[in-house]
């Protein structure tokens, strides 16, 4: 029987002599070994160190080890040109577990492509740390008081420069104050190769001040979920950085729909039209996901002592969206801010082609006037001129809506070659006349729902 057969060895939960019976048989194989169990058994902690010996066939190594199992997990250094992909996770029993690995933990490991840390740290002033060129992928997790500082966390950055995916969660304690605008003076960190970056249980200080400090690549996938800020933040400060928006403003062959969630949070997410949304799971380890923002603000009261968070200001004073050809918006009433900048929006959407809102009463009637062209208007100056598809729903919880006109408006935009094709109306009331005029006006229809 091939030894390949036993090369992937799980001690969770497989019992431990099974697992040393599989790593003699192993013989010289290339070795995947997963020590995911906690336990400090006397059995336990000698396999360990077997496997330990083993080193220079390792290709992935992860070990998961509470703090009072730990210690036997430290007589690394980590010497083997094999290794590609290493895990080391500390299961915290409190605040205060976090466990300091070795100064030499990554003594040499030259192939190292992947590497996990949750609940333990190095010294962020190893050398080893700082000269990671083969890393393609770095998560760094709950690290409480082992965090990097700013200038720790550069130096380790600074020394992947084939890095594709960033992972941070609980790792940014360190970092702050919010920066007075996205555009810092000086990068700290260029991250050209970075495919993917992703950041979880920070505060919005600590995001702002890392994310104004690197660039990446203008096709990266930003996936944020950030609390808004209980004070005050500068007023130049928008939520996301207007250069994240550069991308949809340049020519492309492909088109994107941004979706714009504005209820009990905020959210933003940026994909390829017609392309399929991907769970977290599936697209954060894909080369091929499609997603380009991904971005979640929790506790949307506090715009209230922040206006210039208002999520508009992110793309909609900036350069046209132009390769952004459907918007969609959920709008609650829960929502802080009452008056949306249509005019603004539809602006920097001009080759928007499907809009899809669901809003209140209020905003429907300005939405309504946002759209209308005035009689002498020419066709640069219509808003929208590429709408071809408009969805309006009324909230339920507000009165019912009123797109009484919408037929004149629609007729006036068709005179100047903006042509609407399709409309689709819910919860909101529509005159007989103009439904009738619809109908003759609309090439796919006109579809009325309660």
């Amino acid at each position: 029987m091939s030894s390949a057969l036993w090369s992937r060895i799980n001690l969770y939960p497989t019992p431990t002599p099974i697992a040393r019976l599989m790593l003699e048989r192993s013989k010289g194989a290339t070795l995947n070994i997963r020590l995911n169990k906690d336990s400090d058994t006397e059995e336990y902690l000698a396999f360990v160190q077997e496997v330990l010996q083993q080193l220079s066939r390792v290709v992935e190594l992860s070990l998961t080890a509470s703090r009072r199992s730990f210690p036997a997990l430290g007589h690394l250094p980590l010497c083997s040109p094999a290794l590609r992909r290493l895990r080391v996770a500390v299961l915290l029993e409190d605040s205060n577990d976090e466990v300091s690995l070795p100064q030499h933990l990554l003594g040499e490991v030259p192939n190292l492509g992947s590497l996990n840390l949750e609940g333990c740290a190095p010294s962020w002033d190893s050398p080893s740390i700082k000269a990671m060129s083969s890393l393609t992928s770095l998560r760094l997790s709950r690290l409480g008081t082992l965090a990097p500082s700013p200038d720790e966390l550069w130096g380790v950055l600074r020394g992947t420069p084939s890095l594709e995916e960033l992972n941070l969660i609980d790792s940014l304690t360190r970092f702050g104050p919010a920066p007075p605008s996205w555009d810092a003076p000086i990068v700290a960190v260029d991250l050209p190769k970075l495919l993917h970056f992703r950041l979880r249980r920070s505060e919005f200080a600590q995001y702002a001040h890392f994310l104004s400090s690197i660039r990446v690549s203008a096709n990266a996938n930003i996936d944020v979920h950030v609390p808004l800020p209980s004070e005050s933040t500068p007023a130049s400060l928008t939520l996301l950085p207007r250069s994240l928006f550069l991308f949809y403003s340049a020519e492309r062959t492909e088109t994107y729909t941004l979706d714009l969630y504005l209820e009990n949070l905020i959210s933003y997410t940026v994909y390829k039209t017609g392309c399929k949304r991907l769970d977290k799971e599936e697209y954060c380890m894909s080369e091929a996901y499609h997603t380009r923002i991904d971005a979640i603000y929790t506790n949307p009261k506090r715009l209230s002592d922040s206006p210039n968070l208002d999520p508009f200001n992110g793309f909609c004073y900036g350069a046209p969206l132009t390769s952004i050809d459907i918007f969609r918006l959920k709008l609650k009433a829960v929502y802080p801010i009452r008056e949306l900048p249509w005019i603004e929006l539809l602006a920097a959407l001009p080759n928007v082609h499907h809009f899809q809102v669901r809003l209140d009463n209020i905003n429907l009637s300005r939405l309504l006037d946002a759209l209308r062209v005035t009689p002498n208007v020419t066709d640069r100056d219509v808003p929208a001129p590429r709408l071809k598809l408009l969805h309006l729903t009324v909230v339920a919880d507000s009165e019912q809506g009123d797109v009484s006109g919408i037929a004149d408006i629609i007729e006036h935009r068709a005179r100047t070659g903006a042509r609407l094709k399709g409309l689709n109306v819910h919860n909101a009331r529509l005159p007989k006349a103009d439904l009738v005029r619809l109908r003759q006006i609309l090439k796919w229809g006109v579809r009325v729902t309660d």
